[in-house]
């Protein structure tokens, strides 16, 4: 089951593997049913609240900002990434957030 390796991956002691994984989550996103798309979602935003590794959590934020393109993204996982808060974030990661607050602001 490809959806049990992703999920393997994001949640990895390696951070290369974290963000391998984040970024594999959306490679079928078009295929996946609503409660694999719940699961993965919650475990990708979950996860990017105690990353701390750059490359993950640009990364995590990609993935979370492409789920949110596709109006796919649960509102309560958007509010919780949002309460990390974007401190420290650099280039395309904070782009990524900025990207998932517009979209708060417009739900």
């Amino acid at each position: 089951m490809r959806i049990l390796g992703i999920l393997r991956d994001i949640v990895s002691a390696d951070s290369a593997a974290r963000a391998q994984g984040a970024d594999a989550a959306t490679d079928l996103i078009q295929e996946y049913s609503d409660a694999e798309t719940l699961i993965l979602t919650f475990v990708v935003g979950c996860s990017y609240e105690v990353e701390t590794d750059l490359a993950a959590q640009e990364a995590q934020l990609h993935s979370l900002a492409e789920f949110a393109e596709r109006g796919v993204l649960p509102k309560f996982v958007l509010r919780r990434v949002l309460g990390v808060g974007k401190a420290g974030l650099v280039g395309s990661s904070r782009e990524h957030f900025d990207y998932l607050a517009e979209v708060a602001d417009t739900e």
